[in-house]
């Protein structure tokens, strides 16, 4: 889709070639470093810190060689007075690492999955203040079908287990591809979504440590994002395969309606989106991943109304629309995985499976904020965290 120069489009600054095959991406909090993580051909794990310098060029810090090659990681249950990360691997564990100590090896070791680790997710780290929003915990899914909960102050044992069985399914297990928290309100608040191979998306209470709901897409889930952690859950974003990317208003759940209203959008290539990210400074904004090579920038827009009645007195909830602004090919072969900057408003770095990870950025910003009409109320956040000494990028 092309972009007129002054419409909301991605801009592509910096692209660097690896020797490995990336599967995820990360910007470390609050700076201008990006750690990928991959797999050598032999089947190590890789873990590359770079950094941006003032050029936007990407300059490779640090490389690691791990035992297990690496699939996911996430900084978002570390504090950012450590800025550790939690990364899942081929072999079922998972670690955490200080990036200032990575020849020490990983500060904490599980090895409770059974295959694969494909997702993971964290909570309570970086800004949040765990007097708000609780301890921070680590979820892991994998290709055991079980998803795992872990409190790193507890070693070896995950706080909370959801396997299978625990579901009411003994006789199938289908993988855990995707994984994400959200409402974490309170210490004692929070929910965990997982999403499945066979189309599932499971909501947990952690609270109550049950299956609230589940739901079906009749196609794989391969990434699932609250649109912000730490409010009342008001959007999900979920990515597929086949090419389609839903969002999901969680702000009227109704059992006549088979769960929360949703807008269902499908790219023309039908590729699998790997990734349905929101932006954290404008939450209605969010980038997919596609199997195409392509990334794509989109905004959701509110309906007038986000509830209404329904002739029996039954209140359902009315999805919005989604816009895709900008597409961009960035690649031949599919885009795995997205990140923006947590501070930097637009910037973002992305791997694909050519073996290269980016950085770029989003410009005219504004213009999707407005375009989208006025904006809602942001809720309530979190208070702060106290902040380890930045190093952003300018």
């Amino acid at each position: 889709m092309a972009a007129t120069l002054n419409e909301p489009q991605f801009v592509h600054f910096s692209r660097h070639q690896v020797d490995y095959t990336v599967h995820d991406v990360k910007w470390v909090p609050s700076s201008a470093r990006i750690v990928v993580l991959g797999q050598h051909p032999r089947g190590q794990g890789a873990l590359e810190v770079f950094k941006l310098d003032k050029q936007a060029q990407l300059s490779s810090q640090v490389r690691h060689t791990y035992k297990n090659g690496f699939k996911c990681g996430t900084f978002d249950a570390s504090p950012l007075t450590d800025r550790d990360v939690a990364c899942g691997d081929f072999a079922g564990h998972m670690t955490v690492w200080d990036l200032e100590r990575l020849d020490a090896g990983p500060k904490y070791l599980t090895t409770k999955h059974r295959g694969v680790i494909n997702c993971i997710a964290g909570i309570g780290g970086g800004e949040m203040d765990p007097a708000v929003s609780g301890a921070p915990e680590i979820a892991t899914g994998g290709d055991d079908g079980c998803v795992r909960v872990w409190d790193i102050r507890q070693k070896h044992d995950p706080v909370v287990v959801l396997s299978p069985t625990d579901q009411g399914d003994a006789t199938s297990s289908p993988l855990v591809w995707s994984l994400a928290f959200g409402g974490a309100t309170s210490p004692r608040e929070r929910t965990l979504t997982a999403g499945y191979d066979n189309g599932d998306i499971k909501f947990f209470d952690m609270r109550n440590g049950k299956v609230y709901h589940t739901t079906n897409l009749a196609n794989g889930v391969t990434g699932l994002a609250f649109d912000a952690p730490d409010i009342e859950p008001n959007k999900l974003l979920v990515s597929t395969l086949q090419g389609h990317v839903l969002a999901a208003d969680m702000q009227t759940f109704s059992a006549e309606q088979g769960g929360y209203a949703a807008v269902d959008e499908q790219f023309a290539s039908k590729c699998t989106v790997w990734r349905a990210t929101p932006m954290p400074q404008e939450r209605d904004v969010f980038a997919s991943a596609g199997g195409d090579g392509r990334i794509r920038l989109h905004s959701y827009h509110y309906p007038a109304q986000r509830s209404r009645q329904t002739d029996d007195g039954a209140t359902v909830g009315v999805a919005g629309s989604i816009k895709t602004w900008h597409d961009l090919l960035v690649s031949d072969q599919p885009v795995a995985s997205f990140d923006w900057h947590g501070r930097k408003r637009g910037l973002c770095a992305w791997g694909a499976y050519d073996q290269s990870v980016s950085v770029g950025a989003v410009v005219h910003v504004d213009k999707l904020i407005s375009a989208a009409g006025k904006p809602l109320k942001k809720a309530k956040k979190a208070k702060k965290a106290k902040k380890a000494s930045p190093e952003e990028p300018e």
